[in-house]
């Protein structure tokens, strides 16, 4: 009865987790190298969209390499071309605000890659997108074709020197001579100057969103969940109580997951935002309770929503103090 209990619950926050207003989606799973696909970016209000903000890449897409089976990232970057320059579009549909963006892509290697990472922001809030997975893959060779090797010149022409390459074979004694002097004159320069002993180091401390949000995308990059998944979703746990200590300069550390709830109900935080929380603080718990491991999918989507609640409780804050 009791793991019952655990795994309907379980299930219930996992609605909660993937209940999201964003979509992000190819027209082709795989693909060969040099073919376009599209990659689509949707979001759903039940607001007017009227300030919505979206940073869209102009040149180059950045994805990640993964493996075939998917369920590791390299964090070596993929560089996707942006074929067609990004498009957007809003409508209405009843009730519902519609948000369309569009890429058309093309990828130059063969590799299994990730494209994670987007998001928009929109009344203030941050809400990021779902990871999706393309395959690139060499073109197949035609048998029927015959292939033709290049034939090298027996002889080779000795390339042309640049002409500032000539120009400093000519004048080399003199650009030495002046190299010299200079470095000369910048060490008797140094000499002169006095160091001030009461010169301060600046130091730059993060605030504890900017904190957060990097010890997020470190954990993500650490892949610690393939070597233990219930310590990755815990350290993600340590993360959120870590920021919700340092932003409300209470002790979210010591606290069981019902005392977190109840002090985070005298917050100004929305009945969504809060339950969302007391997901994640308790996912560690959670997964000792699943009975199939996550999907990278899942996973990231997962961290995700956490750099969403620290973006959207900090902006709570910030517009608070604006009013």
């Amino acid at each position: 009865m009791r793991y019952f209990i655990y795994i309907s619950f379980l299930i219930i926050c996992s609605v909660q987790l993937h209940a999201q207003q964003t979509h992000l989606s190819v027209d082709k799973s795989k693909v060969e190298i040099g073919e376009p696909f599209v990659l689509t970016l949707s979001f759903t209000s039940n607001l007017p969209i009227d300030s919505l903000n979206y940073d869209a890449a102009k040149n180059i897409l950045i994805g990640k390499i993964t493996q075939a089976n998917g369920v590791s990232v390299n964090n070596k970057n993929y560089e996707l071309e942006i074929s067609t320059p990004f498009s957007d579009t809003t409508y209405q549909e009843k009730n519902s605000y519609h948000w369309m963006g569009k890429y058309e892509l093309i990828a130059w290697d063969s590799a299994y890659v990730i494209i994670s990472d987007q998001y928009l922001r929109f009344q203030d809030s941050t809400f990021y997108f779902n990871p999706v997975i393309v395959e690139v893959n060499s073109p197949i060779a035609d048998g029927t074709k015959d292939i033709y090797d290049i034939k090298e010149l027996s002889t080779q022409l000795e390339e042309a020197k640049p002409s500032w390459l000539i120009f400093i074979i000519k004048h080399w004694w003199w650009i030495t001579f002046i190299l010299v002097l200079l470095v000369v004159l910048i060490i008797l320069q140094l000499r002169k100057s006095p160091v001030d002993p009461k010169m301060e180091r600046v130091i730059t401390r993060l605030s504890p969103k900017e904190s957060a949000l990097k010890a997020i995308k470190e954990l993500e990059e650490s892949q610690l969940y393939e070597k233990d998944l219930k310590e990755y979703y815990y350290q993600l746990s340590i993360i959120v109580r870590a920021f919700l200590s340092r932003h409300y300069n209470s002790n979210f550390m010591d606290k069981t997951t019902h005392e977190s709830k109840m002090d985070l109900i005298h917050r100004d935080l929305s009945d969504d935002t809060i339950s969302t929380i007391i997901t994640l603080l308790s996912q560690s718990d959670m997964v000792k309770f699943a009975q199939s491991k996550p999907s990278l999918e899942d996973i990231l989507r997962t961290g995700n929503k956490a750099k969403q609640i620290v973006s959207e409780i900090a902006d709570v804050e910030l517009k608070i103090e604006d009013q």
